[in-house]
């Protein structure tokens, strides 16, 4: 049976701790989350990338109910263990289970249409979209599709609801 310990870690640092740890001999688990984005503010096109899903935790399991602590907190960009009076705290093996099946069955990875939206602005089948560029900007529509690249929208137009194309690139979220 394994024990779980959530670990600090530096800033922007938890996969060289978990690399540190495990060449230590030690599990280590750090839970991602992809998301696009663009590689330099020059590129439109977004690429998935995956961040850690908990920026400054990375999960150590030792089979031991107290692990070499020693080894583990000198570890490269390991700062300390998560701990209640100076007890670290196990985490519930349900738990990081939990986690790890989350993460396996693409909960924490964006959908495919975000490539094509503005970071920060996204928006899904049902919601309100506003157009910000175009002849028809200053507009906004419930989204009743997503495709590649486009949404359709029903807009109100001269009286009467029309669906309309628009690509995901000139919309954001109302």
């Amino acid at each position: 049976m394994k024990h779980w310990y959530a670990l600090t870690t530096m800033p922007r640092r938890e996969f060289e701790a978990a690399d540190s740890l495990t060449r230590r001999a030690f599990d280590a688990y750090v839970p991602m989350v992809k998301n696009y984005c663009r590689a330099n503010r020059y590129v439109k096109r977004q690429t998935l990338r995956s961040f850690a899903l908990m920026p400054g935790y990375v999960f150590l399991a030792s089979p031991h109910a107290y692990p070499e602590w020693h080894r583990a907190l000198n570890a490269r960009f390991v700062r300390g263990v998560i701990s209640v009076d100076a007890e670290p705290t196990r985490i519930p093996i349900g738990q990081m289970e939990g986690l790890s099946d989350r993460e396996a069955a693409g909960e924490f990875t964006a959908w495919d249409a975000e490539r094509w939206m503005r970071r920060g602005h996204e928006f899904s089948v049902g919601d309100v979209a506003e157009i910000v560029t175009g002849p028809l900007s200053g507009h906004s529509a419930k989204v009743v599709e997503i495709g590649e690249g486009e949404a359709k929208l029903l807009l109100n137009i001269f009286g009467a609801e029309q669906f309309v194309g628009i690509g995901l690139e000139a919309l954001e979220a109302a």
